[in-house]
């Protein structure tokens, strides 16, 4: 009776092993990103009629899987949770010389939660290189789509929409070749109680004819304090290069 009890024990051992590792293996496979998420597209190919938001000197087109990108994106743990430092997400982001990079990315809340509530929709990341420790992220996940900025010691690198209304084809390129040609600049902004009037032109500058990017967030304290972020709401802001103090 002993004899047979060990038999089954012995058959059962090596089977719910191979299961276990099978479970683990699964898994791990299923977390990870598709480098070809992202893919190549003929900008022929694209409606070149549509109304674009900014059009750099040189850049790529790519096209995205929407389904997968929200499957990878929904998967990122929370900030400053265990999750987050024990099993962070991965993507992977189009860069501009034609190679995919890797990153370590969570969700980083950027509105109040009771702005939150209302706009359940918009979602926003930050990320880590894999690849390039060095380089940082920040992106969203928008109703107008997809936004990213890179961080790097080899330099500033902006992934938008190609048009407004298009959230299947995208533009990566350098911050250095993002010379706007889509179409003139010209400053709207009228602030009769402002003592710096051109300075508020400068901001209109910086802002205008841009897609949705990193936008200037002012916060004021006191009356005296100051208090500077970035995040993607409706326009690409300031830039912040490699070194500078993240907030």
């Amino acid at each position: 009776m002993l004899t047979i009890l060990f038999r089954k024990i012995s058959l059962l051992v090596p089977a719910t092993f191979l299961l276990l590792v099978a479970t683990v293996i699964s898994g791990q496979a299923a977390s990870q990103p598709d480098p070809k998420m992202w893919q190549r597209v003929d900008e022929s190919s694209l409606d070149r009629a549509a109304h674009r938001l900014i059009i750099p000197l040189i850049y790529r087109t790519v096209r995205v899987d929407n389904a997968a990108l929200a499957q990878v994106l929904a998967a990122a743990p929370m900030e400053f949770t265990a999750a987050a430092s024990n099993n962070p997400g991965i993507i992977y982001l189009p860069m501009p010389d034609g190679t995919m990079a890797r990153f370590r990315f969570e969700e980083s809340p950027i509105m109040e939660p009771g702005l939150a509530a209302k706009f359940p929709t918009f979602k926003t990341y930050r990320a880590q290189g894999i690849d390039d420790p060095a380089a940082s992220a920040r992106f969203d996940w928008l109703p107008t789509g997809f936004h990213a900025i890179v961080l790097a010691p080899s330099g500033t690198v902006l992934i938008d929409p190609y048009a407004r209304g298009n959230t299947r084809d995208y533009i990566t390129y350098w911050k250095r070749d993002a010379a706007n040609l889509a179409g003139p600049f010209r400053c709207d902004f009228k602030d009769s109680g402002s003592p710096e009037p051109a300075r508020g032109c400068y901001f209109r500058h910086h802002f205008a004819n841009l897609s949705p990017g990193v936008v200037l967030h002012r916060r004021i304290r006191d009356g005296r304090r100051e208090q500077y972020g970035s995040r993607r709401v409706g326009g690409r802001g300031p830039d912040h290069e490699p070194g500078q103090r993240r907030l």
